[in-house]
């Protein structure tokens, strides 16, 4: 600390901590994304014996997941489409893990209803991305600090 005529000047280096401070975490961030997207993927990575039309390309699983297990492999549309994500912002990260095809919510959280097509359904859930997350706390947590 400097002092002039009595009076302390301070330097402040604040914003240049908090950007070393966003990049440190962002980096962490990716490596805990990679990790859950791992795990996901792993988690749906189960076979099946399936069944389908020759040519037709539509293919049906012969011994599908319980409820409350994560959902058997017939066609790995879904375990290709695990992604994740680190949105890195002054003051803020990110990290998002997510799958963008149609029926990946409806097997994360069940559904109960009438669907599109107007048939009564009830689909219980075969979660992957949560307890992918939940059973890695401390995995992720360390990533996330070791950057």
């Amino acid at each position: 600390m400097a002092t002039r005529g009595g009076s302390r000047i301070k330097e402040w280096y604040g914003d240049d901590v908090n950007r070393i401070v966003n990049r440190h975490v962002a980096s962490g961030m990716r490596k805990a994304v990679q990790l859950v997207v791992a795990v996901a993927k792993r988690k749906v990575n189960r076979g099946q014996p399936t069944k389908g039309a020759k040519g037709s390309g539509v293919r049906r699983g012969l011994d599908p997941s319980k409820p409350g297990t994560p959902p058997k492999v017939v066609t790995s549309e879904l375990k290709r489409n695990i992604k994740g994500k680190v949105i890195a912002k002054p003051g803020l990260v990110r990290g998002i893990v997510g799958c963008n095809v149609p029926y990946a919510r409806r097997q994360e959280l069940g559904f109960k209803g009438v669907d599109s097509l107007g048939r009564s359904v009830r689909h219980l859930p075969r979660p992957f991305l949560r307890p992918s997350v939940l059973e890695n706390k401390k995995l992720i947590k360390r990533a996330i600090a070791d950057g």
